[in-house]
């Protein structure tokens, strides 16, 4: 009886042990004074902890190494990310303030990283980095490092977020950056970092003034049917928004007014949300009353229309002639009025 109490116990603590290596623990030293709440952040909130006697953690898990960062329970930043693995890791922090346009914010300093592969490579890249960068060759130098990192972390979204960085730069000719591009292994890259990579390497697929639009559906308010086809014949302005972006909000009575203003003169205002949740769009659209047209693409910020059309932040608008052709991005009145005025000339 007593060995098999033995060996049940031998069986839990191995399936404890099991379960830990199928995700993360997170602990945080947290120096400074600050005692509320810190988030765990990726592309959302993954988890939130209270600190106590300065410390703090986390749990969860993550199918690739992915890029987080932590904040705190008020309008907050860090100094840089880290990256998430699936086994214990520990981490140095200080919160500090620090002053923005809008006055002082919580500001968090990582000082430390331990217990991950990827803060190994990230730390030996930026070695690398710092020894190199200014000898001869190094961009040939660099890519023969970037590629080394790129096949043996094939399972890393390190290399490709450290890509991303690199091809906003001139450092890399664009064939090298579009050979690298081609070895990495894009389905667990981060959609954000493949729109930056695209972006940057491949400027020429995105659609710019004179280019037939990339025409977008969806359903309306009324979950029926819309295209931007639909508004052929008509001069078209589409608003990128989303609910959660408040300059976008903060600009609904603008338009509004261009709407009022322009609307007998052939202007058509179409507003495309970029909104993961339906159900926010839809309360964001009683709550402010909108009087035109929108649609629910079924897209965020990284999805194929901000591809298409280089949407790296919204609020964001196109204006299209009745052929379906962009005149002009990011149109304000007086662009309207000058535009409006050349096309009722002209026609």
């Amino acid at each position: 009886m007593r060995n098999l109490l033995i060996l049940g116990i031998i069986l839990n603590l191995l399936a404890c042990k099991k379960s830990n290596q199928n995700g993360f623990t997170v602990d945080v030293n947290v120096k400074g004074d600050y005692t509320g709440y810190l988030y765990l952040i990726t592309t959302k909130k993954l988890d939130s902890s209270l600190v106590i006697n300065g410390k703090s953690k986390f749990s969860g898990s993550v199918d690739f190494p992915t890029r987080a960062g932590l904040i705190t329970d008020t309008v907050s930043g860090y100094d840089r990310d880290f990256y998430l693995e699936n086994t214990e890791i520990q981490m140095e922090i200080t919160v500090t303030k620090k002053d923005f346009y809008d006055g002082p914010s919580d500001w968090i300093i990582i000082e430390k990283v331990k217990g991950t592969k990827t803060s190994k490579l990230r730390t030996e890249f930026e070695k690398y980095q710092a020894i190199n960068s200014k000898k001869e060759n190094w961009s040939d130098n660099l890519y023969t490092k970037l590629e080394n990192l790129i096949i043996d972390n094939a399972n890393n979204r390190y290399p490709g977020d450290l890509l991303a960085e690199i091809s906003s730069d001139s450092t890399l000719s664009k064939n090298q950056l579009k050979n690298l591009y081609q070895k990495l292994n894009r389905t667990i890259l981060d959609p954000y970092t493949i729109k930056k990579l695209e972006r940057n390497i491949y400027p020429e697929n995105i659609l710019t003034i004179g280019d037939q639009i990339f025409d977008i559906s969806g359903n309306d308010y009324k979950e029926e049917k819309l295209s931007t086809k639909d508004f052929r014949g008509k001069i078209l302005l589409i608003d990128f928004w989303a609910s959660w972006c408040k300059p976008c909000i903060d600009q609904f009575p603008e338009l509004e007014i261009m709407n009022e203003k322009f609307k007998n003169k052939g202007l058509v205002i179409l507003g495309i949300s970029l909104d993961e949740d339906k159900k926010s769009w839809k309360k964001a659209i009683d709550k402010h009353n909108l009087s035109w047209q929108n649609i629910f693409s079924e897209e965020d910020l990284a999805g194929e229309i901000s591809k298409k059309y280089g949407i790296n932040s919204i609020p964001f608008n196109i204006l299209i002639s009745e052929k379906g052709v962009i005149i002009k991005k990011n149109v304000n009145e007086n662009d309207l009025k000058e535009i409006l005025i050349h096309y009722n000339e002209s026609s």
